[in-house]
């Protein structure tokens, strides 16, 4: 595969670098000359991806957010702010997620969408609010959105309803999807990606019980290729904004993402929720 044009001077924000895809694609960057900033809960689980990018002359910086807690991300904005990027261009890869785990966030938002979506669409208003260049952002969803029907806000409040919690996360992948397409609509200045890295050998699928994991996982690709299209769609400007990327190119969404109005609905649906968090 061959990587986009130079990103020397770039800052690169991605969460859920820890491990499996985020770590690689977090390591790719830096390779190409990216300024990192690893947004995440544990400095303990980024101990070896920090590691791994001082091994390459990369000094990353860490800011610390809980995902289950809006409070965290919207401070960890500021803090990104206060670290001195302003004037630089800003790749935002919006990548953390859980998976097989039922309950709501400290918020009262159903777990999945609280954590992969909710939390992410929080940081991301809130950077461009502040000021600054974000040229790209590159939302991490997957292929399972397909089995959403649609966009639903009313599933955003309350616990897990499901057993696996398996609809809940292919509602919040849905949701990534359609935020990254409604970006694209509403900030022309903003390259905006949803991006399928396959279906990955991560941590994310543990907590999955079986049999569902099995059907998860039976076909998994390690990180070091799931990273792949997450590294394209940051570093690649002839992608078209608003598209869906997978290891394949540029796929139409499914229906429930396609679907603009309800699209709209989330999205005023997420500013009203993310309005006590400024």
């Amino acid at each position: 595969m061959t990587f986009g044009p130079s990103i020397v001077d770039s800052v690169v924000i991605i969460t859920g670098a820890s491990s499996g895809i985020g770590r690689v694609a977090a390591t790719n960057l830096a390779s190409l000359g990216a300024q990192l900033v690893l947004v995440g809960r544990s400095p303990e689980r980024h101990r070896m991806v920090m590691t791994d990018l001082a091994s390459i002359g990369a000094t990353p910086q860490l800011v610390s957010a809980d995902f289950e807690d809006l409070a965290s991300v919207a401070a960890a904005a500021r803090l990104i702010v206060d670290s001195g990027v302003q004037g630089a261009r800003v790749l935002l890869i919006n990548n953390a997620a859980t998976a097989g785990r039922r309950g709501t966030t400290v918020d009262g938002f159903e777990l999945s969408f609280g954590v992969n979506y909710l939390a992410h669409f929080l940081l991301t208003i809130r950077l461009l609010q502040y000021g600054l260049w974000v040229s790209t952002v590159v939302n991490v969803s997957s292929n399972a959105h397909y089995s959403v029907s649609k966009l639903d806000p009313l599933l955003a409040r309350g616990k897990t309803r499901s057993l696996s919690g398996w609809s809940e996360y292919c509602h919040s992948k849905a949701a990534m999807a359609a935020m990254a397409m409604e970006l694209a609509q509403r900030n022309q200045e903003v390259q905006s990606v949803a991006v399928h890295p396959g279906v990955v050998s991560t941590g994310l699928w543990r907590r999955i019980p079986q049999p569902f994991r099995a059907l998860v996982t039976r076909r998994m690709v390690p990180p070091s290729v799931g990273a792949l299209p997450l590294v394209r769609a940051a570093t690649d400007p002839l992608l078209p904004s608003g598209c869906y990327l997978t290891p394949e190119g540029v796929r139409e969404p499914g229906r429930a993402v396609e679907d603009s109005g309800a699209r709209a609905l989330l999205w005023e649906s997420s500013l009203r929720w993310i309005e006590p968090y400024k």
